[in-house]
């Protein structure tokens, strides 16, 4: 192949760019992800507790554990984005787990509407 050159790896598009003898590949395709909302958190769940937990199901690509403004403590709830191919088993797997006392609620988080909009 030449220096430059696209093509595809399973599926997903590639470029492949040499320079000085040395060549990488490069993904054109963006991981597909998904992101998992966790609610009935307790308020001392880290992000690092919660990414453990889900790590059996998938690769974590974050976790965001979403704070009060006022009293900076965590609100109960948390989105993990995950491999959108494995979110329904993470989901499946751990919707009602016990976390410290707590069954966890665990669904594909939907996204928010706009304010003012109808």
């Amino acid at each position: 192949m030449a220096a430059g050159t696209l093509y595809a790896i399973l599926g997903h598009a590639c470029w492949r760019v040499c320079v000085g003898g040395r060549c990488i590949i490069v993904s054109l395709s963006p991981a597909m992800k998904k992101s998992v909302y966790v609610g009935n958190l307790p308020f001392t769940a880290t992000e690092t507790e919660i990414h453990e937990l889900f790590a059996p199901y998938s690769a974590v690509h974050g976790v965001k554990i979403i704070i009060d403004r006022e009293t900076q403590r965590s609100r109960g709830f948390a989105f993990v984005e995950v491999d959108a191919d494995k979110a329904e088993a993470a989901i499946k797997g751990l919707e009602g787990k016990d976390m410290k006392g707590r069954p966890l609620k665990v669904n594909e988080a939907r996204h928010r509407a706009k304010a003012g909009a109808a």
